[in-house]
């Protein structure tokens, strides 16, 4: 972690690397994501937005690294907030038409939270 610190915990703005390759740069607030941030994971899917709390909240977009498909809209607790009946997205290769996505379809990357004492990575659990 490169960045700023308070009481020994990130806060301000501050870029993580992971050792798997996932990467955050951006805000942070009391050792988690928090405003404005990018995060590129290390399967390629990547995240530009608002995050609060350490999760995807707020308007951001989203590309998933393998299909090339995008979200570009608002989000709540790390996922879109449209349903799949208005949800559309755009698929960054002109291979065919717009492909829907629905909210835990497997297509949107986890939450990343890091671990303060190893400075690695773990999918959020519900």
């Amino acid at each position: 972690y490169a960045g700023e610190f308070r009481a020994h915990r990130r806060h301000g703005t501050g870029v993580l690397r992971c050792a798997n390759g996932d990467l955050y740069d951006g805000t942070w607030s009391d050792n988690v994501q928090d405003g404005r941030g990018s995060a590129v994971w290390a399967n390629q899917d990547m995240y530009d937005g608002e995050w609060r709390a350490g999760r995807r909240h707020g308007r951001g977009r989203f590309s998933d690294g393998i299909t090339g498909i995008t979200y570009d809209g608002d989000w709540e607790c790390d996922m879109p907030t449209q349903t799949p009946a208005n949800l559309v997205v755009q698929a960054a290769r002109a291979s065919g038409p717009a492909a829907p996505m629905a909210p835990g379809d497997g297509a949107v990357a986890p939450a990343v939270h890091f671990d303060e004492d190893e400075g690695e990575d773990a999918a959020a659990t519900p």
